[in-house]
């Protein structure tokens, strides 16, 4: 029977292939939820990254190629791709293994002045991109062209239905949080849109920001597209995840110090928005990983948003 989605072996058989050395060890990335991603070590020591995807996943693949192709030449510190079959029965792209960790699994672990200098070198790569045009537009572009939306609330409304698909799909989460924070929404509309977009990398999150601390070196993976909006966006989202694991927020400041950007209500909007996206990943499944959803990850989660969420709305009533 023919696989029907990616497996460790076909990842190595295409790293023998490319290469022309064997496989010696292969790993699955589990951080991943989108597509196959698997570290293959080869018979010499070195390392390559094989991305592959079923057959639905080649639209997004082939935006990555498009998408390195468009910012490396930049500066901005991408993979290289080394190959690709974009049109095989299982899509893939091989690329240059990264040094380095997540970034969630070793911010607690580095000193203060590598947090800043990591802080320092992601923001340097948000600026490369926001010297792309956008045209005026808001939303999520394969490289460069206008987006769909006029205006950043539209482009919100959209992720917000999204959202709350996902979490009435799921049934984990009550509507109650969702409305709640709809109405907020509502009532900074007129703020959000006096917001101009720029083009910025939405996922340098905790888990795309790959960190090499022996080295110092930064690189950033999974970039299909780029959002035309608020850069603060993902700083916020980053937040959110901090917040629920347990992390500190000074890596926060700090890119939004090397960025020069603001830390008011808005962004603390953005943060509310990034902890409903993550009750929404409860009890998914995206690519044969389960994100895994019990009563007390809930309830941990219910009560950093409440708290961020009625604190937000006691500043946006004092006006």
């Amino acid at each position: 029977m023919a696989e029907v989605h990616p497996t460790a072996s076909y990842a190595e058989a295409i790293a023998q292939q490319v290469t022309g050395k064997r496989a010696d060890q292969t790993r699955r990335f589990t951080s991943g939820l989108v597509h196959y991603v698997f570290e293959v070590h080869l018979d010499d020591g070195s390392a390559v990254v094989v991305k592959a995807g079923a057959n639905d996943r080649r639209q997004s693949l082939a935006a990555s190629v498009k998408m390195t192709a468009l910012l490396r030449p930049m500066g901005v510190p991408i993979p290289e791709i080394i190959a690709s079959d974009l049109d095989a029965r299982l899509p893939w792209v091989m690329m240059e293994r990264v040094p380095g960790t997540d970034l969630g699994q070793i911010l607690n672990s580095l000193t203060e002045t590598q947090r800043k200098q990591v802080a320092y070198e992601v923001a340097q790569a948000q600026k490369i991109v926001g010297q792309l045009s956008t045209a005026g537009t808001f939303g999520y572009v394969t490289g460069i062209g206008p987006a769909q939306h006029r205006n950043l609330p539209d482009l919100l409304d959209e992720d917000f239905a999204r959202l709350r698909k996902r979490i009435s799909h799921a049934g984990l989460f009550g509507d109650c949080h969702a409305n709640r924070l709809a109405e907020t929404l509502n009532s900074m509309r007129n703020r959000l849109l006096e917001i101009r977009p720029i083009a910025f990398l939405h996922d340098t999150t905790t888990k795309n920001v790959i960190v090499d601390p022996i080295g110092g070196k930064v690189g950033i993976i999974d970039v299909e597209n780029l959002c035309f909006g608020d850069p603060r966006y993902v700083i916020a989202v980053t937040s959110a995840m901090l917040l629920v694991a347990g992390q500190p927020q000074e890596y926060i400041q700090a890119w939004l110090t090397f960025s020069g950007l603001e830390n008011d209500e808005v962004c603390e909007l953005y943060v509310c928005l990034a902890l409903l996206e993550l009750m929404s990943e409860h009890g998914q499944n995206w690519s044969d990983i389960v994100v895994h959803s019990n009563e007390q990850s809930r309830s941990h989660l219910l009560h950093i948003f409440d708290a961020k969420l009625s604190c937000l709305n006691a500043k946006v009533a004092k006006g």
